[in-house]
């Protein structure tokens, strides 16, 4: 809990000289204030739907209710909303979410305690993404990942910052189980373009997004912030749906 309410979202690491090494992540973890209402809600429910960040890999059995059940990850899930309605409607699934985004995070667990419902399947991890994949997340555990309109960083020189790089996709490929889904929506044409050529050169994935109803999309966008945005301002929504054959 300590490293939620301090924003330690990175594990600061050294080399074997004690220097710290800076990395490049695809988010900036600022340091904002946290309202009381905020911290009261962490420290009140985070011991129901939160999971510490940890050095080993968690068991899914161990951690939801329902057992042997298929997995919903969500990377960067904002502020709550799709997450919160993603376990809503889909009791047969427990879904996981990861950000770093604090408010986000109280939203959803304010959400699931003042809607009164019994929403047992539902978990978030407030830490680095990255990290979580490398060193909590088991390989071939994971049915469907969602990142939904991630930060298309546009400029050039910030394209390092970009989540979706080949490595990142490629640590997704171990983790999703076979015929698993990568779920993608972005409002960004340029972001869109680099991140299919870029999983063309991936064997481990194949493009179905053809495949799948325009109120699926729909659906999602109304779900997300940055949707609604995308909506008011008349931009074009892409919805990229890639299978792993690994």
């Amino acid at each position: 809990m300590k490293n939620i309410i301090t924003n330690n979202f990175i594990t600061p690491q050294y080399n074997k000289n004690g220097v710290f090494l800076r990395t490049t992540h695809s988010f900036k973890s600022r340091l904002r204030h946290i309202n009381k209402n905020i911290i009261y809600i962490l420290k009140r429910y985070w011991c129901h739907f939160g999971i510490n960040f940890q050095n080993k890999f968690i068991n899914f059995n161990d951690i939801f209710i329902k057992k042997k059940l298929p997995i919903i990850l969500e990377i960067g899930f904002g502020n709550g909303k799709n997450l919160f309605y993603t376990a809503l409607q889909n009791k047969s699934y427990n879904v996981l979410g990861i950000e770093v985004y604090l408010p986000g995070i109280a939203g959803v667990i304010r959400k699931i305690h003042d809607s009164k419902l019994r929403i047992y399947n539902l978990k978030v991890i407030a830490h680095d993404a990255l990290e979580v994949l490398q060193y909590m997340i088991p390989n071939n555990t994971i049915n469907v990942i969602q990142l939904f309109f991630p930060d298309p960083w546009p400029k050039t020189c910030h394209h390092k910052r970009r989540i979706l790089q080949k490595s990142f996709i490629i640590l997704l490929s171990k983790k999703i189980v076979y015929n698993g889904i990568l779920h993608i929506i972005t409002d960004c044409m340029l972001y869109k373009q680099y991140i299919i050529n870029m999983i063309r050169t991936i064997k481990n994935f194949i493009n179905i997004s053809n495949y799948f109803h325009s109120d699926i999309l729909k659906y999602f966008i109304n779900m997300t912030k940055f949707g609604q945005k995308a909506v008011l301002k008349k931009k074009k929504i892409f919805n990229l749906i890639f299978q792993c054959t690994r």
